[in-house]
């Protein structure tokens, strides 16, 4: 299982493991930074955008490697490319 932020059809998905370990990690989606970070308090991933009037939350959603490009036009994996 993966965990997935979306949008404009293309998804950065990752590992909950990976960021577990790295705690942060920075990526790209839909060409514009994206900061995941790892919530120990609450075990969980969270997403977050800055779009000049501060962070912005995005929703992370689970889901299976195999559906990534049944929903989405464009995949992207952290530190990865399409």
């Amino acid at each position: 299982m993966l965990f997935s932020v979306a949008e404009d059809g293309e998804a950065l998905a990752f590992d909950p493991e990976e960021l577990k370990r790295l705690g942060r990690a920075q990526a790209t989606l839909a060409g514009r930074p994206v900061v995941l970070e790892w919530d120990a308090q609450h075990e969980a991933p969270r997403a977050f955008r800055s779009d000049g009037d501060g962070p912005r939350e995005l929703a992370v959603i689970p889901i299976y490697w195999f559906a990534l490009d049944l929903h989405f036009e464009t995949v992207r994996t952290v530190g990865g490319q399409p």
